[in-house]
């Protein structure tokens, strides 16, 4: 009980929830394990977090999962950046549901604690307890280890050489020695022996997962997309995609032209996931690039890649490129439903093209016509819609001096197809 007491002493605690009663049991807890009233604070949304982390020296921190987007991660990063040895720190998250993202999240960031509603306020406080006295109990090379953590962070490689050197002997073959020699030559910018070192865990155990993504991400680093490739094709058996290596994943399949693991990757992922915004956006063009690659060879996987990309991310260029995909495999009644149910504000001009594009694929010629003259009418100026609407214009029986005086004004906006438009009446 002394230990605890000491550990607790002048701590402040850091509490971020939206819901009341959860801040009110927990300020609780906290007063009854010994910190002052003052000491207890609390935010709801992701500024007001922002800023008490950033003001304030804290030793623990309360985090609900629930936040929108990214902002857990970004809060996460924020105070383990500030506070690089987690051994003076406890960090708990809060959550209603253990999702893939939230067990991951808890292997990435080295959550100390971790709950599932329903939980009781007493589980907590009991938990919490354990975990102090775990710490407060550990050996002087655990101890070391979290100390060194410091010690990169503020580049004290003095003092990094002398603990590797005082337990090198005893520690050469021990994971978690391998791993902080890893990380101490990555930072001095020694990335091949960084690299060897990790290689050399991986090889042992397959499912470490600390040294396979720092492998991983130092592969990317060094552009080694193929060994990139190669290990996180391995770690995913075990694990799930963290949010931060998302990106680099869909430019590793892109770079190594595993178009259908992209694909599967963004069938398989969970629309209201807790990814973020910036994740589903990376997703979803990723699957469009792939889909354009695969289009001719499998037109129901790309149908399907399409559909999913524009429930991902409905972000304009996303958007745009599902749809396109969509009228390239003649899925031109989709496209024209896809497009009946977006807001207003997402239909613009290039939205309205690629409508009249998938018009033609299934509407009679003289419908096609005069919805080409129409948004002609309207102001749309495209390639595409005139090329169409004269096309159509000839299948319809349309006079020749209409068709080319359609002609002479499609020209006057894409002179340089004057000569294409001209020999459309020819063909």
């Amino acid at each position: 009980m002394e230990k605890l007491i000491q550990f607790l002493q002048d701590k402040p605690v850091l509490i971020i929830s939206e819901n009341q009663n959860t801040k009110v049991s927990l300020k609780k807890i906290f007063s009854e394990l010994g910190i002052k009233s003052q000491s207890i604070l609390d935010a709801e949304t992701f500024i007001s977090a922002e800023k008490l982390i950033q003001d304030n020296e804290s030793h623990f921190l309360v985090l609900d999962y629930e936040l929108e987007g990214d902002n857990t991660r970004n809060l996460i990063e924020l105070y383990k950046a500030k506070n690089p040895n987690s051994l003076n720190n406890i960090l708990a998250l809060l959550c209603v549901e253990e999702s893939d993202n939230f067990k991951i999240d808890i292997k990435e960031y080295d959550i100390d604690l971790h709950f599932i509603a329903p939980f009781t306020f007493n589980d907590f406080k009991e938990s919490f307890q354990e975990a102090i006295e775990t710490k407060s109990q550990i050996g002087l090379f655990e101890r070391a280890l979290f100390e060194m953590q410091d010690a990169i962070a503020e580049e004290d490689f003095d003092k990094v050489e002398n603990f590797l050197t005082k337990f090198e002997e005893k520690h050469i073959d021990d994971a978690r020695f391998k791993l902080f020699r890893a990380r101490y030559k990555y930072k001095i910018g020694l990335f091949e022996k960084a690299m060897e070192i990790l290689s050399e865990i991986v090889a042992e155990d397959d499912k470490h997962y600390r040294a396979s993504v720092m492998l991983y991400d130092i592969y990317i680093e060094m552009n080694e997309f193929d060994k990139a490739k190669t290990i996180i094709n391995t770690y995913m058996q075990y694990y799930p995609l963290h949010a931060s290596r998302i990106e680099s994943y869909i430019k590793t399949c892109l770079m190594t032209k595993s178009y259908d693991d992209i694909i599967n990757f963004g069938i398989k992922t969970q629309v209201h996931g807790g990814l973020g915004e910036k994740c589903y956006r990376a997703i979803a063009a990723g699957m469009i690039i792939a889909s354009n690659q695969v289009k001719s060879i499998n037109k129901d996987l790309t149908f399907s890649a399409a559909q999913k990309a524009i429930k991902l991310s409905q972000f304009t260029p996303n958007l745009i490129g599902s749809l396109r995909i969509m009228i390239d495999i003649g899925q031109g009644e989709e496209v024209r439903r896809i497009i009946e149910g977006l807001e207003s504000y997402q239909v613009n001009d290039q939205i309205r093209v690629l409508e009249y594009k998938a018009m033609q694929l299934n509407e009679s010629d003289k419908n096609v016509y005069l919805k080409g003259i129409e948004l002609i009418q309207a102001g749309v100026i495209d390639f595409d819609v005139y090329d169409i609407m004269i096309k159509t214009a000839i299948k319809v029986g349309r006079k020749k001096a209409s068709i080319e005086e359609a002609i002479e004004d499609a020209s006057k906006h894409f002179p340089e197809k004057e000569s294409y438009f001209y020999s459309i009446l020819t063909t």
